[in-house]
């Protein structure tokens, strides 16, 4: 929750998913916070965060169905 009201406050941030088969996805965080609202947190460990699906071409934030359009590019 602190790391995201940080990224709030910033003028650009970015977000960079790396996954397996050396994709990575660049993403601007603001278009993806819109996806993250408060009713959908997990609540564990102490501290509220939610949780990212990361698919081929897209991101789902868990409990928002709306898809997060990404294309992924090769990095070594």
């Amino acid at each position: 929750m602190k790391q995201v009201e940080i990224l709030d406050r910033s003028d650009i941030a970015m977000m960079v998913v790396r996954v397996e088969g050396n994709k990575a996805y660049f993403v601007e965080f603001k278009n993806l916070r819109r996806r993250m609202t408060k009713d959908i947190t997990l609540d564990y460990s102490n501290d509220e965060k939610w949780r990212f699906y990361i698919w081929e071409d897209y991101i789902k934030v868990r409990g928002n169905d709306e898809k997060f359009y990404v294309v992924g590019e090769s990095v070594k």
